[in-house]
């Protein structure tokens, strides 16, 4: 486990367990597929994908700066 420390407080504001060296095998497997699938979608179609994702970020985007 590896804490995440606040540098304002110096206290601690999340704990995370580091990835073995499997996990890390299945991400890279996992994006190997993934970069595949996404390789056949044609371009305006990925653009538009990225443009939703965009969307929701900024729609988020309070909650998301709060979790930074």
């Amino acid at each position: 486990m590896i804490d995440s420390i606040d540098p304002s407080t110096n206290e601690p504001i999340a704990r995370v367990r580091q990835g073995s060296t499997e996990d890390y095998q299945r991400v890279i497997q996992s994006s190997q597929k993934a970069f595949q699938l996404w390789s056949t979608i044609p371009a305006p179609k990925r653009g538009d994908i990225v443009r939703q994702i965009g969307d929701e970020l900024r729609l988020n985007r309070q909650s998301l700066g709060k979790l930074v």
